[in-house]
């Protein structure tokens, strides 16, 4: 495989759209970080071609159906957002190429141009399935050509076959592709949620996620009829696309995300060839979802660690959410970045009160001197990365105590000093179960008499991020 780059899977509720995510973005923070994951990702390859696999273009019970005009547009209007809107020209290379190999394949296939459209009273626009994914993508990278493609009503080993000769067009049409099949979970996984809740829909979710996990992905063919049917999905069939675009080849499959914080299940996730000339900079599968605060520090420790470079704000804020971006830029705090191996700690760095312009920068500086500069340990290396927990507290402003009654080992960090020697503690740590315990520490980092008590002690609250196993 040489012009098929990678394949995206990506959910696409026009919540995730800041336009409209009416204070709910916060809620959906592991899909926006996965998200902002794929788009780098794409924008690494730089594809002359993205494919938009999407379920809620015009639907044919008996073909697949690929628009057929020179550019399409669409927008979100029906979703209170006309001003999220986005014209793309159409491959006509690819397109041709596509034509050609579904014909010889055997593919129930109808190429839509406006006649046709007028014929079946449909219309040829951009759906929410592509405009939402194409959202968080052209922030990273727009300079491309599509194809746009809506499965149908074909039987799913059908579509694996379409895949199979999606991706021979790929090759025939000698363009590098990156293909986003973009699709949603089950709908009905919570009671509250828009559509209910079914037993049925955690289960068929926990399948998805499970054979992308374990690389699998030809068995998405083979999920039970019934499951899917109850499971209440839309984006199987694209994912069973994507599948086949890979047949027997080799592929390195990465679960970014998944949840379901509105009843509807949402996944990120890549397929990349194993062969793959050109690998994006995150290339590490991870443990556990992350929120924007933990991928940012990841994201600076690889950096740093790969190309002994520090990463810089300005240049990689676009792969983040507006909202998040919002927030790091607003606040001015201290912050510290734990980094654990096999839950050891393999280095602490953070400041006590802001040193850097922003919360950003604060967590990005930090990490670095985690993973390079803490005196306990020795540079993180390339082959850990991939083991390393990492964790972000976002520090309050200290605050001078009379007593230590007025500490909470758990709710308060503590900071004690006496003259230049100062010692902090984070609170809520393993093993450390009361106050005096937490003192005691403090005053050993310090450098101070365990007994003394003539100390000058301060306490502050933390948000802390960390990882959801």
């Amino acid at each position: 495989m040489q012009n098929l780059q990678a394949v995206l899977i990506s959910p696409h509720p026009p919540a995730l759209v800041d336009a409209l995510g009416y204070g709910s973005l916060k809620e959906a923070a592991s899909t926006i970080t996965g998200m902002s994951k794929l788009s780098y990702i794409l924008s690494m390859h730089k594809p002359k071609v993205v494919i938009y696999i999407s379920p809620h273009g015009n639907m044919f019970s008996d073909a697949i159906c690929i628009l057929d005009e020179e550019k399409i547009k669409g927008d979100l209007r029906k979703f209170g957002a006309p001003q999220v809107a986005y014209e793309k020209t159409v491959s006509r290379a690819l397109n041709e190429a596509i034509k050609n190999e579904f014909e010889l394949a055997g593919i129930p296939h109808i190429f839509l141009n406006r006649e046709k459209a007028k014929k079946y009273g449909v219309q040829l626009s951009l759906d929410h399935g592509v405009i939402v994914p194409m959202y968080y993508i052209d922030k990273a990278f727009k300079d491309y050509e599509i194809v746009h493609i809506t499965p149908g009503g074909l039987r799913n080993r059908e579509l694996f076959q379409a895949g199979k000769a999606l991706s021979r067009a790929i090759e025939e049409a000698g363009l590098f592709t990156v293909v986003v099949a973009s699709g949603d979970l089950s709908h009905y996984l919570l009671e509250e949620g828009p559509y209910g809740y079914r037993k049925e829909g955690e289960l068929l979710d926990k399948e998805i996620v499970t054979i992308f996990k374990e690389e699998r992905i030809a068995d998405l063919v083979n999920i039970d009829h019934d499951l899917i049917e109850r499971g209440g999905e839309c984006g199987l069939k694209g994912f069973i696309m994507a599948a086949g675009m890979f047949d027997m080849n080799d592929v390195n499959v990465s679960v970014y995300s998944y949840e379901g914080p509105f009843g509807v299940g949402y996944m990120t996730a890549s397929l990349l060839p194993a062969d793959a000339n050109t690998a994006p900079a995150f290339t590490v599968k991870k443990k556990a979802y992350e929120d924007p605060y933990i991928e940012l520090a990841r994201m600076a420790i690889e950096k740093y660690v790969k190309e002994g470079t520090q990463l810089e704000w300005n240049e990689y804020k676009k792969y983040f959410s507006a909202s998040f971006i919002r927030e790091a830029e607003a606040l001015h705090a201290g912050a510290f970045v734990s980094i654990h191996k096999n839950k050891d700690l393999r280095g602490c760095i953070g400041t006590i009160s802001p040193t850097t312009e922003n919360l950003a920068e604060e967590i990005i500086y930090c990490a670095i001197e985690a993973c390079s500069a803490d005196p306990r340990f020795y540079p993180v290396t390339k082959g850990e990365l991939e083991f390393l927990d990492i964790k972000v507290d976002v520090l309050s402003q200290p605050e001078d105590i009379d007593d230590k009654s007025m500490l909470d080992e758990k709710r308060y960090g503590v900071i004690v000093s006496k003259g230049v020697r100062r010692g902090l503690l984070l609170p809520n740590l393993e093993g450390v179960n009361s106050i005096d315990e937490q003192l005691k520490i403090a005053k050993r980092k310090a450098g101070i008499d365990e007994n003394d008590e003539n100390i000058r002690i301060k306490r502050f609250e933390v948000v802390r991020h960390e990882q959801r196993h």
